[in-house]
């Protein structure tokens, strides 16, 4: 019974239905992650207001979470209606036979093939079946095949499921609009679900993967053509994988050519409303929605670093002066299993800098340290006086001390910094070697401190820093050990002296490397893999863990990895 004022729900992710007589009933998946007074508010609407086979998607605003379109600024979408499931073979069997390849005002696109414009007639030529019937790639005699009715359409190009959107009087999702329904960094509680690594197509309605409103198979069973044409020429986005893709290429941005017609190529459609229930639009304009998304991406095998000689006078950037610290403790803190420490130094660069150091009660010193790199959500907090310490408890019951580094732009340090997204600009350059001449500044306090063993320094990099890890490891060589959490390369580019693939080969210590297998930020084959396999540490003293999940790791088997490989490399902490 609603409204629920109080209710006690299972933190995490969530499969909800609601049912109310004379309204359509509501599916969703929703991330529970219990902030104390969020609400959850979900619209039901009359069985006479909602389109046939569709779902209402509220608006909301957010970025992309496709890798390489992060960083793109969050876009408001408005609320719209969304085809609970792909368009199948009868649906578009009514487009066929009502002449939709012969009305040519369903084909309202330019059909541009290598710059030139094609004449509808000789377009249409490419878009044939089996036997030369007008239709998609895999029918044959202007049909589906037998018993093929309720699976997806596929074997259709970008200009092909346009038409039938015109047709039916709806549209192709922008990639904004899909990603809103699509909820890719939810991955973990939809890849097990989904239509991945197959012999083929499921049916549309096939209770597979859910996504928010309920929508189904978003991930998986056939690609998505999208509404946006991507940077590269002649392309446009096609978005959540296939029946025969890898589970990773739901968190993918890919884009297709708009005449290619490979059979796991299809659609569904959306309609915008201006309110909830009206008959909608089906036009989309030239907004920033719609507009051509920049699609960066790189192929990490096939470029290549800096020369030996240009890649010293990268590090010559890192350089500075070790003028005096003049360190102060500014608090001492019980933390219970642990003491914190405060203390603020003198940074590399003429300003007041402070970290915290963390010393564990078990152990005896001088104590095995790790160098803490965190996420980036620490750009966007004010305060570190209550730090998490999700990702550094254990090191300190295992006995180890921890020093958190305050890094510039980030906690009270911040302000001007907004994001950690790469970009080929002086600015982002220069935040570059301030973080790393904090990491090193840093390191020249403990350098000071009876209680710390400068023969046992690990580094530990979450995200972000996991990310970072390359430049922190290649331009300070006291570390002994490595561990990089949930990273890997990003697609965007930075000036050679900031971009960590210009130092990954010259990284030769011993590191391991964790992540989940369906991470949204840094995808397994194409940002994870590059980084460990271009890593210039020997094979044997590299290791690298993946798990289900996505941008996370079993906290168990975190522990069991991390502390397990410090014990070898760092050895073990005496009397624990």
């Amino acid at each position: 019974a609603t409204p629920i004022a109080e209710l006690c729900f299972p933190k995490g992710f969530a499969r909800l239905r609601l049912e109310l007589a004379g309204h359509a009933p509501v599916d969703s998946l929703f991330w529970n992650h219990a902030i104390q007074g969020e609400e959850l508010t979900i619209a039901l609407h009359p069985l006479g207001a909602v389109p046939d086979g569709m779902v209402w998607m509220e608006a909301s605003e957010g970025e992309l979470a496709l890798p390489g379109l992060e960083g793109l600024q969050a876009q408001r979408v408005e609320g719209f209606w969304i085809d609970r499931c792909e368009v199948a073979n009868e649906d578009y069997q009514r487009f066929v036979d009502a002449g939709g390849y012969q009305q040519r005002e369903f084909w309202e696109h330019p059909f541009v093939l290598d710059g030139r414009t094609l004449a509808f007639e000789e377009a249409l030529e490419r878009f044939r079946d089996r036997t030369g019937r007008p239709g998609p790639a895999t029918w044959e005699v202007g049909a589906f095949l037998a018993g093929a009715g309720r699976l997806p359409v596929g074997g259709v190009s970008w200009y092909e499921a346009a038409a039938y959107a015109r047709w039916a009087e709806k549209a192709l999702p922008t990639i904004f609009h899909w990603n809103a329904v699509a909820f890719t960094w939810a991955a973990p509680a939809i890849l097990p679900h989904a239509n991945f690594g197959a012999a083929g197509p499921v049916a549309v309605d096939s209770p597979g993967a859910m996504h928010t409103s309920g929508a189904l198979n978003l991930a998986g069973n056939v690609r998505e053509w999208c509404w946006n044409e991507s940077s590269r020429a002649g392309q446009r986005f096609i978005l959540g994988g296939g029946w025969n893709d890898p589970p990773y290429a739901f968190n993918d941005a890919y884009a297709q050519h708009v005449f290619d017609r490979s059979d796991t190529n299809g659609f569904r459609c959306i309609r915008a409303a201006g309110a909830p229930g009206s008959p909608g639009t089906t036009a989309l304009g030239t907004g920033p929605l719609e507009r051509v998304i920049a699609l960066p991406f790189r192929d990490f095998y096939a470029e290549q670093p800096v020369s030996d000689e240009r890649f010293e006078a990268l590090l010559g950037q890192y350089a500075y002066d070790r003028t005096p610290l003049e360190a102060v403790l500014e608090s001492e803190r019980d933390e219970g299993d642990w003491i914190r420490q405060k203390i603020s130094f003198a940074s590399a660069y003429g300003e007041r800098m402070f970290a915290y150091l963390l010393l564990p009660k078990r152990g005896q010193p001088p104590y095995q340290t790790l160098v803490y790199f965190p996420g980036s959500n620490v750009i966007h907090q004010r305060s570190s006086e209550e730090l998490r310490m999700s990702q550094l408890d254990f090191f300190l019951k295992s006995g180890r001390a921890v020093l958190h580094p305050i890094y510039a732009g980030t906690y009270e340090r911040g302000g001007e910094l907004t994001t950690d997204q790469p970009s080929e600009t002086v600015a982002y350059r220069d935040y570059v070697r301030k973080w790393a001449q904090d990491l090193r500044r840093s390191i020249d306090y403990l350098e000071t401190r009876a209680d710390v063993d400068m023969s046992r320094l690990a580094y530990w990099g979450a995200s972000w820093g996991g990310r970072m890890g390359p430049i922190m490891l290649a331009v300070e060589d006291r570390f002994r050990t490595a561990m990089l959490f949930v990273a890997g390369l990003k697609f965007q580019r930075a000036l050679p002296e900031a971009d960590p693939f210009h130092f990954v080969s010259r990284v030769r210590l011993p590191v391991l490397m964790l992540n989940g297998e369906y991470d949204f930020f840094f995808p397994k084959e194409t940002s994870q893999r590059p980084l460990f396999e271009l890593l210039g540490t020997p094979l044997e003293h590299k290791r690298w863990s993946v798990f289900p999940g996505g941008h996370s790791v079993p906290q168990n088997r975190l522990i069991e990895e991390t502390l397990t490989w410090l014990d070898r490399y760092l050895g073990p902490v005496g009397g624990i």
